[in-house]
């Protein structure tokens, strides 16, 4: 004879029975996770039409020149405005609306970046499989106000527009922190993908080139 199911036990066998058929759905909260966690590990694109202004630091940049060594080395700090363009399901795109960097040296004087008066929006942000990954292409004018015991300014050019690379978790990197006698603190860091050579517009034949030009940048 059946023994009488008490209502404890009535109420556990219901519940096993509804998490077993919601599961059998897909409906379940565990495959609703499932299914929603690679989305949260792509990150989340920057919104098209939005502007985001970006404080920038290099510290420790070399500057190699036609000059024996050892060659200066360069703390610059700046900012870059950008905003969001139109790119597809896994990527934005953006343009540069402003961009500049300074640092001054005993020798060199002061020494800017700069863009030049016209180049082609082609950096983007995309989905990775950790959060975001950014490729920031950046031509650049860098101004000189002495070399070599002359006094300039003296110009140097990008032929081909240097290429940074950041691994993000989210799109604008956090706020950087002033930090006494160093660098801020914070933000990400984007890593410059070799060297950047720089020439004279005048003749081509003078030759600059930036090393380690890893910049550290954060919502400002």
């Amino acid at each position: 004879m059946n023994q009488p199911t008490s209502p404890v036990s009535r109420r556990h066998l219901i519940r096993r029975a509804a998490g077993a058929a919601i599961a059998g759905t897909g409906l379940a909260l565990a495959g609703s996770d499932a299914g929603a966690a690679p989305r949260d590990r792509a990150g989340k694109l920057p919104t098209v039409g939005q502007t985001y202004r970006l404080s920038l630091n290099a510290f420790g940049v070399t500057l190699v020149s036609h000059a024996p060594p050892p060659h200066p080395r360069l703390n610059f700090t700046g900012s870059r405005t950008l905003t969001i363009l139109p790119g597809g399901p896994n990527f934005a795109r953006y343009e540069v609306l402003d961009f500049a960097m300074n640092a001054s040296h005993p020798l060199l004087g002061k020494v800017t970046l700069a863009p030049p008066l016209v180049s082609t929006p082609n950096s983007r942000i995309s989905r990775s499989p950790d959060g975001l990954l950014e490729d920031w292409r950046q031509p650049i004018v860098m101004t000189v106000e002495r070399l070599g015991g002359r006094t300039g300014p003296f110009l140097f050019t990008t032929s081909a527009a240097p290429h940074l690379v950041a691994h993000l978790t989210r799109f604008p990197p956090p706020r950087q922190k002033a930090r006494p006698g160093g660098p801020p603190a914070g933000g990400a860091l984007y890593r410059a993908q070799g060297p950047i050579r720089l020439a004279s517009p005048g003749d081509g034949r003078t030759f600059t080139r930036l090393e380690r030009f890893d910049v550290s940048q954060g919502r400002a």
